[in-house]
C-alpha cells in the first residue's frame, strides 16, 4: 500500500456511527465490481473528491463518487436541501472529470429521504409544486430529454445558474447525475441462506471501511488487490492449486496423432466425457496441457498432480477433494464470464455443486446460441486413489453424470485406467464406449527427430544416433527423457545408447532392470527407500548425515542418479512414475510378496530421527515422517501450539505449518481423540488469524538483507510453481540478483516471463480490468529482462506491441505508442542503473523529439542518467549527458521549471554559478497556492520546484527573502498556512545552501535558533476543515528528512545540536510526535551522520511507547517499520528480532466483528459449573484482558462478552456479580442499564421469599424500566414468573397492576407494545384474562420499522408465479394434502425455510405420509433442514427406520458450512442432533468422522470455533469438560498475549451474603452516583425498604454508613413517605440539627419541630478573622463571562471562578451581614478547600466524568463536583454567620432551602389521550418545516376540554420532546385568565409563586391576579415536574374552598366534594438522549368541576384562553425556537 494514499482519521472516529448506512450500501457496489473483476480501486472519505468524498470506485471505464445522506427516522428531503448541494455535486464531478479525463464520472445522491410533498417550490411568490412534484415532472423528464412544462423554466434556468456549468456540461451532468430518494437499503436475512455468506462478506467489507475510517493513519485508497488482501479473501480470488502447467516450450513436442483424434472427437459428439488414457510418462498430462493452449474455445482444467513439480509439497490430498475440484472449476468459469451469483465463490460443496450445474447450464444455452464448445480437463485421476489415501471426500465421486452435461460441454478425463473405485458407474459405462476413449500414441520418429534437435549437445546426434535412440524409447516420453539425459552427460554417446535396452510397454518395466542389480544391495535399497519418502526437494547435505558408507553412495551415483534432476546439491525425482516405483519396492516383503507397510513405516520413523538431529534441516520436517510412522505419541508431543508460533518466529512457510495441523487433526480422527482435534483446530484458526493480519511472504526483501536466501525463495515459489503474481516475481529477480542469488532470480524470471511477450513482440488481448496488472508486469518484466537478454532482444519485442480490438476500444485513454513509450522508459532507467550506457545510447536514439511526451521522455532519462553518473563520480559522462540535454532543449525553448532542473544539473555537474544563474535569471515562480495539487503521501514533491530555485538563487548569490520568495496571501484564507509551509521550506533551503557554501553563518554551532521555527510549524492547532492541513501533515517525515539532510551540510556538531535538540521535542511535546514520525527522523540522521550510539538509544528507547494505542495491525506496521530501520543502519540481530516480533504481534482480538471472547465464555461457564472452585481464578482472567477487547473489537463483540462475563459472575454468585458489577462500571467495562438488568434477573431467581421479590420488583419498577431503552422480555419472564411461584393469586393483584402501571407511566414507549403483550400471555396461559384484574387494560399498537424484524421467508410457487409469506403458509397448511401440494409447487427459484410449517403439522401426519413428503421434496438449499424436521417427526412417531433415513438425507444435504450457524443455519449441526436422538453411538461416531474432515478442508477454521460449545457433544458421548478447557485456556493464553491485563482486579470473596443484603448494598452503589436521575429513584426506594421494614438497609443508615448528605436525602425521603421510621432516627435527627451545613440542619430542625421535638441549639461562635480582613479587591467578578455550558473554562485559583454559579447567595449574605463580597467569597473557597477534591474541579476531571457516564450508557445530566463543593461550602458559611450572631437565621430561611423533598414523590399519572404527540411520521420524527408550521397546531384553538363528565381542564403545562435527530420538542402552556391580554416577554404565562415548598401550597400568598399560579423556583431541581401549576390559593381560599391533602394541590368545598386537583403525568424517561424512535413527555394540567368552575365565573366575570405553544429543535448543536400565541374568549 503507497504511502501517498494515507490521510489522517481527526474527525472521522466520532462520525463512524452516520458512515455506516454509507458503508454498509457502498459495500454493496465494491462486492459486485469484486466479483466481476470490474473493481480497479475504492476511495474512502476522499476530500480531493470534494462534496462526492463519502467514498468512490473505479473500473476500467467509470468512477462512481457517493454523496450518501441518511437517516434513521424515515425523514424527507426538500428542494432546499437538493439545491444547496447541487452546485457542490456539480463542482466535484467537474474536477474529477478533470482528473480523469478518459473516464465516465457517474456521481451519486443517495437518500433514504423521501422527497417532500409538502415544501413549496415558488417562482416569486408563486408556488409552482413540491419537490415531489419536481423529481416526477422535471428530474425525471431532463434524463430522458422529454417535454418539460414551461412553468418549471425558471426553476431549470436557476438550476444551471447555481451549477456555474456551461449549457453542455450541464446536460452531460444532468445525465450522468443519479439521484435516489427513498433509496431502500439492500434487505439481507438468515432466513435466506442464499444470501448468508453474501450477508457476512458484505458486513466484512463494511467492516473495513470503518476500521480504515477508524485507523489514525487512514488510507484513502485502496487497489483492488489490497482489498482482497485486506479482507483475507486471497483463496477466494485464485484457483486452490496451480493448473496453468508450465512445460519447456522448445523442448515440447506434440504427439499429433493423439492430437489429431482428440480434435475428432471434438467433432464426432456434442457433448460427455472424453478419455485420454496412457501408462506413466507417456506425456498425457503434458499433452493435455499444451492441446488445451492451442484450442480456440473456452477451457477450464484440473490437475489432480502437478506432473511438472512430482516432490511438490502441493501434491497432497486435498488436490483429491471435491471441494477443491469444484471451486477451481466455479472460479475458473467464473472469469470466463460464466456466473450468475452475487456471491462470491467459497469452499462449500453443496453450493459449489449447485453453482456448478448453473454454469454447465448457462454453458450449453451459450452454445446453443455461438456453437462455440466449452472444454472442461480432469487430469491424474489415477493419482486420487494411489497417493491422497487420507482424502474424505473423493472428487471421483462426485464427478457430473454424463446425462447431466448440456451440449457444448466436454469433459476430458486424464488418466492411467479408469477402474477406479469410486468413479461413478455412469461415468464408467461411457468409458467402455469405446467411441469416447482415446489412447494416448507414442511419439512419432520425426517427432522424436525433433525433440532430439532442441538439445544443446556439444556433439551433433547423427541420424544412426537418432534412429537407435528412436528404437529404443519407441517414441515413450519419459523414456526418451531418461536416455536424453543420459546421453548429454556420456563421454560416448554410442556405448550410452547401446547399454539402454528398449523399452517393452509400460516405463515400470525400465525402472525394473534400474532395480533389479539395485536390489541386490541391501544398504543401496535403504537409502533409495529414504530418498523415495523425503517430502520435497532432497538436500545431498541432508543425505551424508545419514551416515552411509562411501560404497553406497557411489553405487547410488552409478545406479540410479540418472532418474533424479540436480541443482545446487538438491536432487527432485525425475518423474513421480519412478518414485512410486521405489515406495512399493523398498518396502516390499519378498515372503509374503506385497507391500510391507511396517518397514515403510519404518523408514519414516528413521527420517523422523534423522530430522530430528539434522544440522542441515529444519527439525520440523521430521513431524510428517512421525505421522507416516504412526508415532502418534511422539508426533503430539514434538507438534504442538507453541511450536507452531515458534516456527512462524522461524519463518516456516505458513502452508506448511497447517499442514502438520491437519496431520493432528487426522492423527485425532483416527484414534477419535477429542482433545487433540480440538488442539488442532485451534492450532488452524490461530494461523489464519495470523495470516489474515501478516503475510510472512511479503517480508521477501527484508528476509534477504538478513541472508535467509531459502527462506525468502520458498515463500516466492515451490518449484515451478509462483506464490505471488508476476509483477512482484519479477521484481523479486532483481533482489536476488542483486544480493548475490543469480541462480534463483533466473528461475524466477523464466516463471514470471509474461506469456504475452513472445519473440516476435507482445501482443494484449486481455479483459480490460486486467490490462492495469498487465501494464504493471509489463514495467516489471522491461527494468528486469536487461539482466538477462540483450537490449536488442528487448527492444523488438517493447516497440511491437499490437492491442487486440478490444483493448483498443476500451483503451481510448493509451495507444500501442504509449505503452512502448513507457516501457523504453523502464529500460532506459534499468539500463542507467546497470552502468549499460552504450545500450542506453540506443534507447535515446528511438526517441523521436518532435512529439511532447517523447520530448518529456528524453527529458526524464537524460536527467536520471545525469544524477546517475553524478553518482559514480563519472563527470565526463555526466557533462556528456549535460551537453545532449541543453542542445535537445535550448533555454528559449523550455517552460520555468524546465529552466530551473536543467540549471540545478548544471551547477551539480559544472558548479558554473555564472551559467546556473544565466539560466534561472527571470525565472519566477511565485507560488500561487491554489494551483499547488497536494496529495496524501509523504512527499515534498509539489514544492520542489521552489526549493530547487530557492536553492541555487541562494547558490549564485541571489538569494531573497522568504517573504519575497513566497508573498502572503489573504489573512484568514486555507491559504495561510501553505504559505507559512513554503517559507519554512525556503528557510530550510537557506541553511542547505549556507552549508554548501560553509558560509560563517553555517559554521556556528548554535543550529536550534534558526531552525526553533522550522521544527515548531506543526505545533499548530489548525482546523480540521482547512483543505491543506492534513495533506501537510503527510509530509512531516520528508519535511524533517530535508531538514536534516540540510543542517548535516553546515557540520558534524551542527547535525549532533539538531538531533539532541530534536529529542529533547520528542521529550517536551509529545503529542506533536508520533511514534512513524520519531523513527524517521532518527533514521534520517543516522543516514546523515549522526552519532550512532546515541540515535540508536532513542530507537531502543521508542520501543517503549511506540505500541500505544495500536491494534493488531497498527502494532505490526510498527514491528516492521522498526525492523526496518534497524536493518537499514546495518543492525541485522535487532531487524530480525523487530520482524519476528511483527509475526507475534499478529494474534490477538482484532478490530473486525471478532465474537470469539464472547464463545469462549461459554466455555467458561461450562466449566464454573463443573469446577465452581475455580471460578474466581478463571473469571478474574478474562476481566483482565476485558479492556484490550474494548479497544480491539467493534461495539457489539465488546457489549456482548462484557455482559457475558457478568453474567457467569452472577451465576456463580450473587455478592461477585454485584462486585464485578462495581468493577466494570468503574472501569467503563459495562452498560449500566444492562448491568443492572443482570442483578435484577440472577436476584429474581435465587428470590425465595415475599419480602425480596416485593423489593426486587421495585427496583425493576422504579428506576430499570424508567433507563432502559431496550426489551429485555427474558427479565420480565423470569420476574412474572417467579412472582406467580411466591405470591401465586395474591400476585396478579398486589404487584402486575403495579407492573403494568410503570410500563405505561416509565417505560420506553416502543417498548410497552412487547412489554403489555408478554403480561398479556402469561396471563393467558395462568387460565386467567387480564380485562378481569384492569377492565382499561390496553396493548398500544406495535411500531416497527419496515423489514425490521418481519420474517424475509417466503414461499416462491409456480402456479401463477405466487409468493407466500411464511405466515401465509401456515395459515393455509391445515393437513396432508396441503402439504404436499405446496412441496411440490415450489419453485427452483424458492429458498423457503419449511422449519416452522412443518413443525406445525407434523404432528398431524402418518409415517407414510412423511416418507412421502420427503421422497417428493424438491427443496433446494433448505432440504437439509427440511429432512431432519421429518426426521424428527418420524422418530417421534416410532418409525426408527425412517428416522434414520431422513437424518441421513438431511446430513448428506448440509453443508461443509454446516457447523457455523450464522453461514448456513447450522445445517450439519441440526443433521447430527436429528441422527443423535435416533442411534447416538453411530451418530458420534459419524459426526466425529465428518467434523474431522471438514475442519482439515477449511480456509477458514476459525468460523468453526464459534458453536464448539454445541459441536463437542455431538462428535461424542461424553468429555471431560477440563481437558478441554486445558486447550481453549492454551489458546486464549496465546490468542491474548499482546494484552496488558488489567491488575486492578475485584476480589470475588464468594462470600454467601443474602441476597436482600447484596440488593441494599447495590442500592446504596446507585445512591452514589452523581446522575440526578439514578440518585433520586435509589434514594427514594432507599427509604422505602426501610420503611417497609428492611433492618439491613436501617443499620446501613443508623451505622452511617451514607454520607450526611445522602442520609438527609434518605431520611428526608422518609419523612415525606410520613414512615414510623423516623421515630426510631430522631438521634441521628438531631445531631444533623447542629450540622455545620445550613441545610442539613434546616431539614433536620423542620422535621424535629413538626415532630414536636426539643430543636438542639448549636454553641454560639465567634466568627473568624478571615470575616474581617481586608481583601484586595483585584478584579470585578465578572458573572456575564460566557460560560461553555458543557465544559465551563473554570480557573480552580481564582475564587470568583469557584463560586459560579451562586452568586446571588453571596449577594444576599452580603445584603444581610454588611461582610464584604470579596470577603465571603475567600471564606467559601477556603472551606471548599477543606471539604472538597480540588482535582475534581478542573475541566479535565469534568471530561472524564462525562466520558465515563457515556462509556456505561448514563449519557444524564449530573451537578459538577465543584457546584457541590461550592453550595455545602457557602451552606457553612451562612452557619458561620449564623452562630457568631451576624444574621438572622428565620430571615434568610426560605432563600438558602435548595430542595424540595415533595416532588420526587408526587403520585404520576399515563399521559392522558387528550394531549397529540407530536410526530408527524409513521415512524416518529417532523418535517422539515415543523417549526415554521406552528400556526397550524390544533391546540391554538383548542376550547376548554372535559375530563370526564363532571371537570373541566383549566391549565395545562405540557413538554413533549420527540426522539427524532435534533430532539424537535414542544413545549405548551394554556390557562383561563381574567384578560385578553399576554406578556410576552415571560417564559410562562402563568402567575408565579417564588421558591416555595410545595407543601406550604395551601397557605401561599401573592400569584398576582391569575387564577392559575405555577411555582418558580431555585431549587436544584430542573424538571418540569418540579414547576407545577395549580389554582392560585389566594382565589381558592376566598371561594371559601378547603384544602384536599389526599391529592395534589387539591381543594374541595365545605360539603366535601373536590373542587379543583392539579395532576401530573409522566410518558418515560424525559431525559432520554435523542437519535431514536418515540416520544417522552410530562406536563400537568388542572382540573375544576364545573361547579367550581361556575363559581369562579362569579368572580371573575370575563374570562379568557390564554395560550403559548413554543417548538424547538437542534440542528448542529444549534437550538432553533419558534413561539406563537393565542387567546380565545370563553
Amino acid at each position: 500500500m503507497s504511502e501517498e494514499n494515507k490521510v489522517p482519521a481527526r474527525g472521522e472516529r466520532a462520525a463512524i456511527g452516520g458512515y455506516l448506512p454509507q458503508f454498509d450500501e457502498f459495500a454493496w457496489f465494491v462486492y459486485l465490481n469484486l466479483i466481476n473483476r470490474e473493481l480497479e480501486w475504492i476511495r474512502i472519505a476522499d476530500h480531493k473528491a470534494g462534496k462526492l468524498d463519502d467514498i468512490q470506485y473505479s473500473t476500467h471505464s467509470e468512477i462512481h463518487a457517493y454523496q450518501v445522506k441518511w437517516t434513521i427516522d424515515e425523514a424527507n428531503i426538500s428542494f432546499a436541501n437538493f439545491i444547496e448541494l447541487f452546485p457542490l455535486i456539480a463542482s466535484s464531478w467537474k474536477t474529477l472529470k478533470t482528473d480523469n479525463p478518459t473516464k465516465k464520472i457517474t456521481p451519486h445522491l443517495i437518500t433514504n429521504k423521501s422527497a417532500s410533498s409538502h415544501d413549496n417550490i415558488k417562482e416569486n411568490e408563486t408556488k409552482i409544486g413540491s419537490f415531489y412534484d419536481f423529481i416526477s415532472e422535471v428530474w425525471k423528464k431532463l434524463k430522458s430529454k422529454q417535454t418539460i412544462d414551461e412553468r418549471w423554466n425558471p426553476i431549470i434556468d436557476n438550476l444551471k445558474k447555481v451549477s456555474t456549468l456551461n449549457d453542455s456540461e450541464f446536460h452531460e451532468f444532468i445525465y450522468c447525475f443519479d439521484f435516489q430518494p427513498n433509496y431502500k437499503q439492500k434487505k439481507f436475512s438468515v432466513d435466506n441462506i442464499k444470501y448468508s455468506k453474501e450477508k457476512e462478506d458484505l458486513q466484512q467489507i463494511s467492516r473495513f471501511i470503518v476500521e480504515q475510517v477508524a485507523n489514525p493513519n487512514r488510507v484513502v485508497e485502496f487497489s483492488r488487490q489490497e482489498i482482497i488482501q485486506k479482507l483475507g479473501w486471497t483463496d477466494r480470488f485464485r484457483t486452490s492449486f496451480n493448473h496453468e502447467l508450465i512445460v519447456d516450450r522448445q523442448k515440447y513436442q506434440p504427439i499429433q496423432s493423439t492430437i489429431d483424434l482428440l480434435n475428432t472427437k471434438l467433432t464426432e459428439h456434442k457433448n460427455g466425457y472424453l478419455f485420454l488414457v496412457g501408462g506413466p510418462g507417456s506425456g498425457k498430462s503434458t499433452l493435455l496441457n499444451q492441446w488445451s493452449k492451442g484450442l480456440k474455445l473456452r477451457v477450464v482444467k484440473y490437475y489432480a498432480f502437478d506432473f511438472v513439480n512430482p516432490s511438490s509439497h502441493l501434491n497432497f490430498y486435498e488436490r483429491g477433494n471435491a471441494t477443491y475440484l469444484f471451486f477451481d472449476l466455479v472460479f475458473q468459469l467464473k472469469d470466463a464470464g460464466i456466473y450468475k451469483r452475487e456471491v462470491l465463490p467459497y469452499k462449500d460443496i453443496v453450493f459449489l455443486k449447485e453453482v456448478f450445474a448453473e454454469q454447465l447450464k448457462a454453458i450449453g444455452e451459450d452454445y446453443l446460441r455461438n456453437g462455440q464448445p466449452t472444454i472442461i480437463i480432469i487430469d491424474g485421476l489415477d493419482h486420487v486413489p494411489r497417493e491422497y489415501k487420507s482424502v474424505t471426500n473423493s472428487f471421483l465421486r462426485e464427478l457430473p453424470l454424463p446425462s447431466s452435461l448440456p451440449e457444448g460441454v466436454f469433459i476430458v478425463l486424464g488418466s492411467q485406467t479408469y477402474e477406479l473405485e469410486d468413479l461413478p458407474q455412469e461415468v464408467k459405462g461411457e468409458f467402455q464406449r469405446e467411441n469416447r476413449t482415446i489412447a494416448i500414441d507414442p511419439l512419432k520418429k520425426e517427432e522424436v527427430y525433433k525433440y532430439l534437435d532442441t538439445f544443446d549437445t556439444s556433439v551433433q546426434l547423427a541420424n544412426s544416433q537418432k534412429l537407435k535412440i528412436f528404437e529404443k524409447s519407441q517414441g515413450h516420453p519419459l523414456y526418451l527423457s531418461y536416455l536424453v539425459e543420459k546421453v548429454i552427460k556420456s563421454n560416448s554417446i554410442d556405448q550410452t545408447i547401446e547399454l539402454f535396452d528398449a523399452i517393452e510397454g509400460n516405463i515400470d518395466n525400465y525402472y525394473k532392470k534400474i532395480w533389479s542389480p539395485i536390489q541386490q544391495d541391501t544398504k543401496l535399497v535403504q537409502l533409495l527407500g529414504l530418498i523415495a519418502r523425503i517430502n520435497g526437494i532432497i538436500s545431498l547435505h541432508f543425505v551424508k548425515e545419514w551416515g552411509f558408507e562411501y560404497d553406497v553412495h557411489k553405487a547410488f551415483n552409478e545406479k540410479a542418479r540418472i532418474l533424479f534432476n540436480e541443482n545446487d546439491k538438491n536432487l527432485t525425482f525425475f518423474h513421480n512414475s519412478f518414485r512410486q516405483f521405489l515406495l512399493y519396492q523398498t518396502s516390499f516383503d519378498y515372503l509374503i510378496n506385497d507391500f510391507d507397510s511396517k518397514r515403510n513405516q519404518d523408514y519414516h520413523s528413521q527420517l523422523a530421527e534423522f530430522y530430528k538431529k539434522s544440522s542441515i534441516e529444519k527439525p520440523w520436517k521430521q513431524n510428517f515422517h512421525l505421522y507416516q510412522a504412526q508415532k502418534y505419541e511422539e508426533f503430539i508431543l514434538e507438534v504442538t501450539p507453541d511450536s507452531f508460533t515458534e516456527q512462524l518466529l522461524n519463518f516456516r512457510p505458513a502452508d506448511e505449518i497447517k499442514k502438520d495441523c491437519k496431520l493432528g487433526i487426522e492423527i485425532a480422527r483416527q484414534t477419535k481423540n477429542l482433545n487433540i482435534l480440538v488442539r488442532y483446530l485451534l492450532s488452524l484458526a490461530e494461523i489464519e488469524k495470523r495470516l489474515f493480519n501478516i503475510d510472512p511472504a511479503s517480508l521477501t526483501e527484508e528476509l534477504l538483507i538478513l541472508n535467509k536466501f531459502e527462506i525468502a525463495s520458498g515463500y516466492l515459489r515451490t518449484g515451478n510453481i509462483l506464490h505471488c503474481n508476476e509483477a512482484y516475481a519479477l521484481k523479486a529477480s532483481r533482489l536476488f540478483i542483486e544480493n548475490g542469488y543469480r541462480s534463483e532470480g533466473t528461475a524466477l524470471f523464466n516463471l514470471a516471463y509474461p506469456e504475452i511477450v513472445t519473440d516476435t513482440g507482445i501482443t494484449i488481448d486481455d479483459e480490460m480490468h486486467r490490462y492495469d496488472e498487465t501494464k504493471d508486469t509489463l514495467e516489471e518484466w522491461v527494468y528486469t529482462a536487461p539482466y538477462f537478454e540483450t537490449t536488442e532482444s528487448i527492444l523488438s519485442k517493447v516497440e511491437n506491441i499490437k492491442f487486440s480490438e478490444r483493448v483498443v476500444k476500451n483503451r481510448c485513454d493509451e495507444k500501442e505508442s504509449d505503452l512502448s513509450l513507457i516501457l523504453l522508459t523502464h529500460l532506459a532507467y534499468s539500463l542507467a542503473d546497470q552502468n549499460k550506457w552504450h545500450d542506453f545510447e540506443l534507447i535515446l536514439k528511438r526517441i523521436d523529439t518532435s512529439t511532447p511526451k517523447e520530448r518529456d521522455t528524453l527529458f526524464q532519462i537524460l536527467q536520471y542518467a545525469i544524477e546517475q553518473c553524478l553518482d559514480l563520480a563519472d563527470s565526463s559522462r555526466a557533462t556528456e549527458y549535460l551537453s545532449l540535454l541543453r542542445t535537445y532543449f535550448p533555454k528559449e525553448k523550455v517552460t520555468p521549471i524546465g529552466k530551473i532542473y536543467i540549471a540545478e544539473l548544471i551547477y551539480k555537474v559544472t558548479q558554473d554559478i555564472d551559467e546556473t544563474g544565466d539560466w534561472i535569471e527571470g525565472v519566477n515562480i511565485s507560488p500561487n497556492a491554489k494551483q499547488v495539487d497536494l496529495d496524501y503521501k509523504d512527499s515534498l514533491d509539489p514544492f520542489l520546484p521552489l526549493i530547487k530555485l530557492n536553492k541555487l538563487q541562494n547558490l549564485c548569490g541571489n538569494g531573497i527573502s522568504i517573504t519575497t520568495a513566497v508573498p502572503s496571501v489573504k489573512r484568514g484564507s486555507d491559504e495561510e498556512i501553505l504559505v507559512e509551509f513554503e517559507r519554512m521550506l525556503c528557510l530550510t533551503t537557506q541553511i542547505l545552501t549556507d552549508g554548501i557554501l560553509q558560509t560563517p553563518v553555517a559554521l556556528t554551532k548554535d543550529i536550534t535558533k534558526r531552525v526553533f521555527p522550522i521544527v515548531r510549524f506543526y505545533y499548530k492547532e489548525i482546523s480540521h476543515r482547512n483543505r491543506y492541513w492534513y495533506k501537510l501533515k503527510e509530509s512531516k517525515g520528508s519535511y524533517f528528512d530535508y531538514l536534516i539532510y540540510a543542517v548535516s551540510k553546515c557540520s558534524p556538531q551542527c547535525l549532533e545540536n539538531l538531533g539532541n535538540y530534536l529529542f529533547q521535542e520528542f521529550e517536551n511535546s509529545p503529542k506533536y510526535w508520533g511514534s512513524s514520525l520519531k523513527r524517521k527522523i532518527i533514521v534520517s540522521l543516522l543516514e546523515n551522520g549522526f552519532n550512532q550510539e546515541i540515535a540508536q538509544k532513542q530507537l531502543i528507547k521508542l520501543e517503549e511507547s511506540m505500541f500505544v494505542g495500536h491494534d493488531i495491525d497498527g502494532r505490526i506496521n510498527e514491528c516492521l517499520a522498526h525492523s526496518n530501520a534497524w536493518l537499514k543502519i546495518g543492525k541485522f540481530i535487532e531487524g530480525e528480532k523487530w520482524l519476528k516480533q511483527a509475526i507475534q504481534e499478529s494474534i490477538g482480538i482484532g478490530y473486525s466483528k471478532d465474537y470469539q471472547f464472547s464463545s469462549w465464555i461459554k466455555w467458561l461457564k461450562i466449566t464454573i459449573l463443573k469446577n465452581p472452585e475455580d471460578a474466581t481464578k478463571r473469571i478474574k482472567w478474562f476481566l483482565s484482558h476485558l479492556n484490550h477487547i474494548k479497544e480491539t473489537t467493534e461495539g457489539k463483540a465488546y457489549w456482548d462478552a462484557s455482559e457475558e462475563l457478568l453474567e457467569v459472575a452472577y451465576e456463580h454468585n450473587h455478592n461477585d456479580g454485584f462486585e464485578q458489577t462495581a468493577w466494570q462500571l468503574e472501569h467503563n467495562l459495562i452498560d449500566f442499564n444492562e448491568a443492572m438488568s443482570l442483578f435484577i434477573k440472577f436476584f429474581v431467581e435465587r428470590t425465595k421469599s415475599q419480602d425480596e421479590f416485593v423489593s426486587i420488583v421495585q427496583l425493576y419498577t422504579h428506576l430499570y424500566l424508567l433507563l432502559s431503552e431496550s426489551t429485555d422480555l427474558s427479565l420480565l419472564q423470569t420476574i412474572l414468573s417467579k412472582g406467580h411461584k411466591i405470591l401465586e393469586r395474591k400476585f396478579f393483584v398486589n404487584q402486575v397492576l403495579g407492573i403494568i402501571s410503570a410500563i405505561n407511566i416509565k417505560a420506553y414507549e416502543i417498548n410497552r407494545h412487547y412489554l403489555l403483550s408478554e403480561i398479556n400471555n402469561f396471563f393467558l396461559s395462568s387460565g386467567m384474562k387480564i380485562e378481569n384484574y384492569l377492565p382499561d387494560f390496553r396493548i398500544p399498537e406495535k411500531k416497527e420499522r419496515t423489514g425490521s424484524s418481519e420474517s424475509s421467508n417466503i414461499l416462491e410457487l409456480k402456479t401463477n408465479n405466487e409468493s407466500l409469506h411464511e405466515s401465509e403458509v401456515l395459515k393455509r397448511s391445515v393437513n396432508y394434502d396441503d402439504l404436499k401440494n405446496f412441496v411440490q409447487d415450489e419453485d427452483v427459484r424458492s429458498y423457503f425455510n419449511w422449519s416452522n410449517v412443518l413443525e406445525n403439522i407434523t404432528p398431524l401426519l402418518s409415517t407414510s405420509q412423511i416418507e412421502e413428503i420427503a421422497n417428493i421434496s424438491q427443496i433446494r438449499r433448505r432440504e437439509s433442514d427440511f429432512y431432519a424436521k421429518l426426521s424428527i417427526a418420524a422418530f417421534e412417531k416410532g418409525d426408527v427406520e425412517l428416522a434414520e433415513k431422513l437424518a441421513n438425507k438431511s446430513l448428506e444435504s448440509s453443508s461443509e458450512s454446516g457447523w457455523i450457524k450464522y453461514m448456513d443455519g447450522g445445517t450439519r449441526i441440526t443433521a447430527f442432533n436429528a441422527l443423535r436422538r435416533i442411534n447416538s453411538e453411530l451418530s458420534s461416531e459419524k459426526a466425529f468422522e465428518v467434523f474431522s474432515h471438514d475442519i482439515a478442508s477449511t480456509n477458514y477454521p476459525s468460523t468453526y470455533i464459534t458453536h464448539l460449545d454445541e459441536i463437542i457433544p455431538l462428535l461424542v458421548k461424553t468429555y471431560n469438560e477440563e481437558e478441554i478447557w486445558f486447550e481453549i485456556f492454551g489458546y486464549l493464553q496465546r490468542v491474548m498475549a499482546n494484552s496488558n491485563p488489567t491488575e486492578d482486579l475485584p476480589v470475588l470473596s464468594s462470600i454467601n451474603q443474602p441476597i436482600i443484603e447484596t440488593l441494599v448494598d447495590y442500592l446504596m452503589y446507585l445512591l452514589k452516583t452523581p446522575v440526578v436521575i439514578v440518585k433520586e429513584q435509589s434514594t427514594i426506594l432507599f427509604a422505602k425498604y426501610i420503611d417497609q421494614g428492611n433492618s439491613y438497609a436501617f443499620n446501613q443508615l443508623i451505622e452511617k454508613k451514607l454520607d450526611d448528605y445522602l442520609s438527609m436525602d434518605v431520611i428526608m425521603a422518609l419523612f415525606e413517605l410520613k414512615s414510623i421510621k423516623v421515630n426510631d432516627l430522631l438521634p441521628r435527627i438531631k445531631e444533623f440539627a447542629i450540622s455545620k451545613d445550613y441545610q442539613l440542619r434546616d431539614n433536620a430542625s423542620q422535621i424535629l419541630a413538626i415532630k414536636g421535638e426539643e430543636i438542639p441549639i448549636p454553641p454560639i461562635i465567634d466568627l473568624p478573622q478571615i470575616y474581617s480582613l481586608h481583601i484586595p479587591e483585584t478584579k470585578k467578578p465578572d458573572f456575564n463571562k460566557p460560560i461553555d455550558p458543557y465544559f465551563p473554562d473554570i480557573d480552580i485559583n481564582d475564587p470568583l471562578d469557584l463560586i459560579r454559579p451562586f452568586e446571588y447567595y453571596i449577594n444576599i449574605l452580603y445584603q444581610e451581614s454588611g461582610i464584604d463580597e470579596s470577603n465571603l467569597i475567600y471564606r467559601t473557597c477556603s472551606i471548599m478547600k477543606q471539604i472538597g477534591n480540588k482535582e475534581e474541579w478542573t475541566v479535565d476531571y469534568e471530561k472524564k466524568l462525562r466520558y465515563h457516564l457515556e462509556e456505561v450508557n448514563l449519557k444524564y445530566s449530573y451537578p459538577r463536583p465543584r457546584v457541590i463543593a461550592a453550595q455545602r461550602a457557602i451552606m457553612c458559611v451562612v452557619n458561620e454567620l449564623i452562630d457568631s450572631g451576624i444574621i438572622d437565621d428565620i430571615r434568610i430561611r426560605g432563600a438558602f432551602r435548595s430542595h424540595d423533598y415533595t416532588v420526587p414523590l408526587f403520585g404520576e399519572t399515563v399521559k392522558p389521550s387528550f394531549i397529540p404527540r407530536i410526530e408527524e411520521k409513521e415512524f416518529g420524527g417532523v418535517n422539515n418545516d415543523w417549526l415554521n408550521r406552528i400556526a397550524e397546531s390544533s391546540r391554538l384553538a383548542e376550547p376548554l376540554l372535559d375530563y370526564g363528565k363532571d371537570f373541566k381542564i383549566i391549565a395545562e403545562y405540557t413538554m413533549i420532546k420527540n426522539l427524532d435527530w435534533g430532539a424537535p420538542t414542544e413545549e405548551y402552556m394554556s390557562q383561563i385568565a381574567v384578560s385578553d391580554k399576554l406578556d410576552e416577554e415571560n417564559h410562562y404565562i402563568f402567575g408565579a409563586v417564588f421558591h416555595q415548598l410545595s407543601k406550604d401550597y395551601h397557605y401561599l400568598r401573592g400569584g398576582g391576579h391569575f387564577i392559575v399560579v405555577i411555582r418558580d423556583h431555585r431549587f436544584n431541581q430542573f424538571e418540569l415536574k418540579s414547576r407545577w401549576i395549580a389554582i392560585n390559593p389566594v382565589l381558592a381560599r376566598y371561594l371559601g374552598w378547603e384544602p384536599e391533602s389526599n391529592k395534589l394541590f387539591a381543594w374541595k368545598n365545605s360539603k366535601g366534594s373536590l373542587m379543583a386537583e392539579s395532576i401530573y403525568w409522566s410518558n418515560g424517561n424525559i431525559h432520554m438522549d435523542p437519535r431514536k424512535d418515540g416520544e417522552v413527555g410530562e406536563g400537568w394540567f388542572v382540573i375544576v368541576s364545573k361547579e367550581g368552575l361556575d363559581q369562579i365565573k362569579l368572580v371573575e366575570k370575563n374570562l379568557f384562553i390564554q395560550k403559548k405553544l413554543t417548538r424547538s429543535k437542534y440542528d448542529e448543536s444549534v437550538k432553533h425556537e419558534n413561539k406563537i400565541f393565542n387567546v380565545i374568549s370563553i
